[in-house]
């Protein structure tokens, strides 16, 4: 069975946050009915990347972060509201 590393604060913190935007990311693709094929045209993001951020895999970097918000004609103010209050709910294990 591999060893699980225990997480400090800040590993804990930046893990709830990847995946809170992962969730977000995805609601938001499946909620405007868009395949990871059709999202990875749409905002020049491969589909790989965003795959791997649905999934918590990989930290979204803000350039990306924001063509996707573009392709999914989300303004990244009303995301960031949106990932406060996942980011809130899941730290508390609602």
């Amino acid at each position: 069975m591999p060893k699980v590393m225990p997480m400090n604060n800040k590993e804990y913190v930046d893990f709830i946050l990847n995946q809170t935007i992962g969730i977000l990311i995805r609601k938001e693709r499946e909620k405007n009915n868009l395949t990871l094929d059709q999202l990875a045209k749409k905002s020049g993001v491969s589909k790989q990347n965003i795959y791997y951020y649905e999934i918590a895999r990989n930290r979204v970097k803000l350039d990306k972060f924001l063509k996707i918000c573009e392709a999914l004609d989300l303004n990244p103010s009303e995301i960031f509201d949106k990932i406060a209050l996942e980011y809130i709910k899941m730290s508390k294990g609602i």
